[in-house]
């Protein structure tokens, strides 16, 4: 019996930063991925202890606009994750940061 796939080639190359000031920085690492983010976060940790608006104001310094989904929760089911990428597609994002 065959299996569902007859061949799969994935490769999904990560970059990892660690660094004091990365949050600061992340702009200067996305140039060249595009002129706007959707930043996809969870519901208040990352705005409460002002690491959205570094990202925010990293990306502004680097001439990237980006739009905030801060909706997500531990183990998000699908109606969350479609809610983000209609975002996404409506503002035109060319790429996601994760925080």
């Amino acid at each position: 019996m065959g299996s569902y796939f007859e061949k799969v080639n994935y490769l999904m190359p990560t970059r990892i930063v660690a660094d004091r000031n990365a949050l600061d920085d992340i702009g200067e690492e996305v140039v060249g991925l595009g002129k706007k983010a959707i930043i996809v976060t969870g519901k208040n940790s990352a705005r409460k202890h002002g690491y959205t608006q570094r990202v925010i104001d990293s990306l502004k310094k680097n001439n990237i606009d980006s739009v905030v989904y801060e909706k997500i929760e531990s183990n998000p089911d699908v109606v969350l994750i479609d809610e983000g990428a209609e975002i996404a597609r409506s503002e035109k994002c060319d790429f996601v940061i994760g925080l």
